[in-house]
C-alpha cells in the first residue's frame, strides 16, 4: 500500500504540475492538434476563430510563423550528438538525396 500511495503521489504532482513527459501536457498537445484539424474543415468555426485570433496581433503573428518554418532546412547541430547517430545521420540524409535523383 506505501509503494502505491507514493506512486500515487509522484504521479499527481506530475499532472499537476505538467511536467514535460506528463500526459496533461501530451493530452493538451494531441488535443490541440485535434482541434486545429477540425477547425480547418468546418469554415464556421474556421471564420470564428480567426475573428478572435485578428484580435490578439501577437498570437496571429506566432502563429504565422509557426505555418512558415520549413522544419527541413534548419541546421543540425551534428557536434551536440553521439558518433553513432551523426552515422544514422548521414546515412539517412545519403538515402535522401539518391532517392530524390530517382
Amino acid at each position: 500500500m506505501k509503494n502505491f500511495l507514493i506512486w500515487f503521489k509522484d504521479n499527481t504532482i506530475a499532472w499537476i504540475t505538467f511536467a514535460p513527459q506528463s500526459r496533461p501536457r501530451r493530452a493538451t498537445k494531441s488535443l490541440i492538434f485535434s482541434l486545429v484539424t477540425i477547425s480547418l474543415k468546418n469554415n464556421f468555426i474556421k471564420e470564428t476563430l480567426l475573428v478572435v485570433v485578428n484580435h490578439f496581433p501577437k498570437i496571429k503573428h506566432r502563429l504565422k510563423q509557426i505555418k512558415n518554418t520549413n522544419y527541413e532546412n534548419i541546421p543540425l547541430e551534428l557536434h551536440s550528438i553521439s558518433s553513432r547517430q551523426r552515422d544514422i545521420y548521414e546515412m539517412l540524409k545519403n538515402t535522401n538525396t539518391t532517392s530524390k535523383k530517382l
